[in-house]
């Protein structure tokens, strides 16, 4: 944004917060939950995760606890990018999501408690099963998301089960329920109806119950005049889009509660997610990143940087194609300088058409194909370095 000398009128800030995933120390979005007021400091620091570790002193131990006050840095406007991390942009073939709407959650920790036994001695009547009661659950907790469609979801996909040995029946297991949907009166009857049906479950195998509600956040609309932005920066930039909701929980669901908000998805290839082959669909296929964030905010006179070569570059003034070209020769510098001899030629016409004084006496009769040309002489670059050897490419990689 320096290099295209872009004033905006808020300063820009990029956060990467910490737990966002919640994996190891529940609640999601913990930081950004602080940060929104949602979770006081005490709460977040005595965390524990399943080896009784404080996320408190793990941030100690790796020497990232901060000392700014929480909530000091004011935000005018949020906006998160991310993968849809779900299968419908793929499959509509749309290259972004314009997010209206994120889904409500709740996490209900189960803990059962039976009896350790033999597998090959104890009779099948003689037993108090806990797994047995954990699999019935799951089936419940299926139903109960079944019987809500559409826009309603239900799993587990975190079990411990003690002893976890092949041979004993476990006398304990822990496991969480994973509920969600964007309407809040269908998210808060599944939790009533499992919470409900498996006390009925456990009783009828002899199984002692008790849950706990570890993580819940409300279905969150994004404001609309970020939404309004997200859609028509992605309609000028030629690129085909549709609303979404998110399936999965982020940090503007929290950041929503103290600024205006919203989010701006792209496909993954298959609808992967949470999963080692996750990948990002890069412009459907083309080979091309596309960015539609808006970089004016919320305040109007958005203006945005393109590096596709089919873009409406005839309609952009000069000096923001002086402004754009200026990146690209810096781009192309970075690759030149830093990914090997062999592999970057450079066009010695390139840099002198772009001097470091505003145009410099320099004339350049058609802008949009100067500005086309440099775009592929960069994509041309990008093609040396994925087809290089590794040794070649880690700035590319």
């Amino acid at each position: 944004m320096n290099d295209l000398g872009i004033k905006t009128k808020h300063p820009i800030v990029v956060t990467n917060w910490t737990n966002e995933e919640g994996a190891r120390f529940a609640p999601a979005m913990l930081a950004s939950g602080v940060f929104a007021g949602v979770h006081s400091l005490d709460f977040a620091y005595n965390r524990r995760d399943p080896d009784g570790n404080l996320f408190g002193d793990e941030l100690k131990r790796i020497g990232w606890v901060g000392d700014e006050e929480v909530g000091a840095r004011k935000m005018h406007a949020y906006f998160e990018y991310h993968i849809e991390q779900g299968p419908i942009l793929e499959a509509e073939e749309k290259q972004i999501g314009v997010v209206t709407h994120c889904q409500g959650l709740w996490w209900l920790e189960f803990t059962l408690t039976g009896k350790e036994a033999h597998t090959g001695s104890t009779p099948m009547n003689l037993r108090v099963n806990a797994g047995l009661a954990m699999a019935r659950i799951l089936e419940m907790v299926q139903d109960v998301a079944m019987g809500e469609q559409p826009g309603a979801v239900g799993g587990v996909g975190q079990v411990f089960f003690s002893p976890n040995s092949r041979n004993v029946l476990p006398g304990k297991v822990v496991f969480t329920v994973d509920i969600r949907s964007p309407d809040k009166e269908k998210l808060d009857r599944m939790r009533a109806k499992i919470e409900a049906k498996a006390p009925e479950i456990t009783d009828a195998l002899g199984i002692g119950c008790s849950i706990e509600a570890i993580g819940h956040f409300e279905p969150i609309t994004f404001d609309p005049k970020l939404v309004t932005s997200v859609r028509e920066a992605a309609e000028r930039l030629g690129y085909s889009h549709m609303n979404i909701i998110s399936g999965a929980g982020h940090d503007a669901c929290w950041a929503a509660k103290v600024a205006p908000a919203t989010m701006v998805m792209c496909p993954c290839v298959g609808g992967l997610s949470h999963n080692e082959a996750e990948g990002n669909l890069q412009g459907m296929g083309d080979g091309r990143s596309r960015c539609v964030v808006p970089c004016g905010g919320r305040d109007g006179g958005d203006r945005y940087v393109t590096t596709d070569p089919d873009a409406d570059l005839d309609s952009m003034s000069h000096t923001d194609l002086l402004s754009a070209a200026r990146v690209m020769r810096q781009t192309i510098r970075i690759h030149r300088d830093t990914s090997g001899h062999e592999l970057c030629w450079h066009h010695p016409d390139l840099w002198a058409l772009l001097p470091d004084t505003p145009i410099g006496g320099q004339i350049v009769p058609d802008w949009p194909q100067f500005m086309r040309g440099c775009i592929r002489y960069r994509q041309s670059l990008d093609n040396q370095l994925a087809q290089a050897p590794r040794s070649h490419r880690e700035f590319g990689e």
